[in-house]
């Protein structure tokens, strides 16, 4: 384990993650003054879409956080090189069947979503290819503990996506310009060529993808849908449903009120990471108890001063102020506040293995989904339902884990699952 606690590791990410936010806040004010409305409600949009289209990979991602953590906490040095070796040849083959994939899906997602140009597809595509890579580095940074480095890294990056939509803009303001630039800026993470030594040795060969990685996959795989179903899923709503204007609106108020989510993600991270690592149900509450009670209190801190100052975030991002924008900040805020005990819940659940209650999450994602499709007609009455809907999840999946950890208390359940690659062949 790192010699820092873990929310020492938590703090030092987020804070790296400070900087992140205000790139991306920085991009967001450029991209609102560099394009049209429409331009920039399309913009936000595509890149809800990439995000959508990476789930599988990110599901992976997670299981690889998973295993290096257990692995490299238990000291099995063999089998993590051999996971990592054998996950970095898979990630080939997924980036190849990524481009033909991609290939099949430009013309029916430019129709599904209303995207105005097949172009903009095109762009989006691309830059989903780019995360797989970036998701592979940072489950690995991840769980090696690489805090500090996965952060430099991910500032690097903003940095770049910044100086390249200045430039892209300047030739051609439109939605495949941001899209593009946040392309150029995951080729950044190609830095972890730098430490291969660190992650390379003997090693044990392996196939990963045995019943119990598959299983956890599958679990992953479900908890990704269900984290995008809560945080990310409304802006494909929006698309479907509002004008262009009152997408731009919608987009806008959400940004400052998603950044409560990036900002504080490295915390639920680093809580991941650990929990992960921890071989017994009860090692010690503490270490969790403050990485979650920095988590919410940030989280609140975040969407006061979101509300607060509201109109002039807002105006920051076109240059002038934009009324129905503003209104909807507060809302937007609150709702990711929910939204964020949500993703607590769901990370322990996921690390813990307990996967009835990860399905129980993406089973109220898709209500949640559903009813926003069903009666968001307005960005308004979208939030007002989102917030009911995300109420109602937040309770029904914290009573599936009382009920869970209930069960496993009267069973005498002491330590959690041993995570295993078997069977192992023996290098020849």
């Amino acid at each position: 384990m790192n010699p820092r606690t873990p929310w020492k590791d938590g703090v030092l990410l987020m804070v790296c993650n400070l900087f992140v936010a205000i790139g991306n806040y920085a991009f967001q004010g450029l991209i609102g003054r560099k394009l049209s409305l429409p331009e920039y409600g399309y913009a936000n949009a595509a890149a809800g879409t990439v995000l959508l289209l990476s789930l599988p990979v990110m599901a992976t991602s997670n299981a690889l956080i998973h295993y290096v953590a257990r692995f490299r906490a238990s000291g099995r040095r063999a089998e993590l090189h051999g996971l990592v070796s054998s996950i970095r040849k898979w990630l080939g083959f997924i980036l190849g069947g990524g481009f033909l994939l991609a290939l099949l899906l430009i013309r029916p997602l430019t129709d599904y979503c209303g995207f105005p140009r097949t172009s903009l597809v095109a762009v989006m595509m691309i830059n989903t290819a780019a995360v797989l890579g970036t998701a592979f580095v940072t489950a690995l940074c991840t769980g090696m503990g690489w805090y500090a480095r996965i952060g430099l890294i991910a500032v690097s990056a903003v940095i770049v996506k910044l100086v390249s939509m200045s430039i892209f803009a300047a030739t051609a303001p439109v939605a495949e310009s941001a899209i593009a630039a946040a392309a150029v800026s995951t080729l950044v993470y190609a830095i972890i060529l730098f430490w291969r030594k660190d992650f390379s040795g003997p090693r044990e060969k392996i196939h990963p993808w045995n019943r119990d990685f598959g299983m956890f996959v599958l679990a992953a795989l479900a908890s990704a849908f269900g984290s995008y179903g809560f945080t990310q899923s409304d802006v494909l709503i929006a698309q479907r449903n509002f004008a262009p204007e009152a997408l731009a609106h919608y987009c806008a108020a959400g940004v400052f009120s998603r950044a409560m989510l990036g900002l504080t993600g490295p915390l639920l991270m680093v809580f991941f990471a650990t929990r992960s690592a921890r071989e017994k149900y009860h090692s010690g509450v503490r270490p969790y108890a403050i990485l979650v009670g920095l988590y919410l209190l940030a989280m609140a801190g975040g969407g006061i001063v979101i509300t607060v100052f509201r109109g002039l975030l807002t105006r920051s991002i076109f240059g002038h102020a934009e009324a129905s924008a503003a209104a909807l900040t507060g809302r937007f805020a609150l709702l990711m506040f929910v939204i964020g005990t949500i993703e607590v819940l769901g990370n322990w659940a996921l690390a813990s293995r307990w996967f009835k209650v990860v399905y129980a999450q993406l089973a109220m994602s898709i209500l949640y989904v559903s009813l926003g499709l069903c009666f968001g007609n307005n960005p308004v009455n979208l939030l007002s339902v989102l917030l009911g809907a995300g109420i109602a999840a937040f309770l029904i999946v914290l009573a599936a884990c009382r009920l869970n950890f209930a069960h496993l208390k009267t069973r005498g359940a002491v330590t959690l699952p041993n995570p295993s690659l078997e069977p192992v062949v023996s290098s020849p």
